[in-house]
Parts: C-alpha cells; structure tokens; sequence
C-alpha cells in the first residue's frame, strides 16, 4: 500500500509539474506571435515609431507616405530567426532595423542595416549576405552581428554595367547562396511559414 502511494504522488506531482509548465508558457508569446504583433502594429501605423526615430523621421519627412516589408533569417544562430524590417517612401530612401526575440513579449532591437537598392541571401554557412546594386555598379557584403553591432565585410564589387541583366548573379559568386523572401507587412504567413 505504501508504494502505490508513492506511485500515486509521484505521478501527480508530474502531472501538476507539466501543468503548471504549460500555463506558465501561456503567459509568454511565442517568437511567431511576437513577430506578428509587430508587423501588424507597423501595419496599423499604431507603432509606426517602431521603426522609425527622430532620424527617420527627418530623413524621410512625410510619415503618411510610407512603404514597409520584412524579411525573416535566423542571423545571431540561436535557432530563433530575426525579423528585418525594411522600410522608407522609395527604393534609394530603403533602411531595415533588424529585431529578435527574448522570450518576452515585446521585439528586441538589434540595430540597423543599410536597405537601398538590395536584396538579401543566405550562404550554406549560415552567413547573412546583404546585394546591392544601382546604376551599373554591384557590391556584395557578408552582414555579421558581433559584440550587439552590425558590421559588413565587402566580399565582391563590379562596375560599369550597362543594364541590371549585365550583373553577375550572386548565386555564381557565392555558391550556394539563396535569395531571401521578401514579404510584404500584410503578409503574416511568411512567420508561419518560416523554414530554416
């Protein structure tokens, strides 16, 4: 008798630990809904000082004229993605501030990445790839986040192209590399949908 009560409280203490574990994980948001949440405040322009500061601001003067989209890749390698908001009134005005998550419920700055003209890849290394090109000239840079910094190390740079087909594709420099998925900030399924 004495050991099935032994049997009995351990297994209800399991029990009541796993409960407990789970309600506790309630009360946190997940990175998804996290994510989500601060797009659709960027969206809604609730939050729109989300993205932009006393800087933007001046820089791109009018708030109402306003674009937004995200990209979203795991940077700092912990498992968990970042989301790169990229945002401004035109291509050449672009800039992207980059968030992550730390198990609260509210996005982490991370800091700032140059947005114009570009587009972003990711090596079968991991290494996040920033592409940008205008008017003839094509520069490639690996982004590295060390130290709670954002760096660029140049890795390629052409010139004198006649047209955007005269580029030379990243995917012929940088075996491998992949082109990440631009979203727009409506579009909450590319959280969901997120593959590493």
């Amino acid at each position: 008798m004495k050991g099935y009560i032994m049997k009995k409280t351990f297994v209800m203490g399991v029990v009541v630990s796993i409960v407990l574990l789970i309600s506790g994980c309630k009360n946190k948001d997940s990175w998804q809904d996290v994510y989500k949440n601060t797009l659709t405040s960027i969206h809604n322009q609730q939050s729109l000082n989300i993205v932009t500061d006393d800087a933007d601001i001046s820089r791109l003067g009018n708030k109402e004229v306003f674009t937004a989209g995200y990209f979203i890749t795991d940077i700092t390698g912990d498992k968990i993605p970042e989301l790169i908001v990229r945002f401004g009134m035109c291509e050449a005005e672009y800039d992207c501030k980059v968030f992550g998550f730390d198990s609260g419920n509210q996005p982490v700055y991370l800091g700032r990445i140059n947005g114009g003209h570009c587009c972003f890849y990711k090596t079968e290394d991991g290494d996040l790839i920033r592409y940008q090109a205008h008017m003839g000239e094509a520069f490639i840079y690996k982004v590295v986040y060390e130290n709670n910094i954002f760096t660029e190390e140049k890795l390629y740079e052409e010139s004198e192209k006649m047209s955007s087909s005269d580029y030379t594709p990243v995917e012929d420099i940088i075996k491998g590399a992949k082109e990440l998925e631009y979203l727009e900030i409506t579009d909450l399924d590319g959280i969901d949908n997120y593959a590493k």
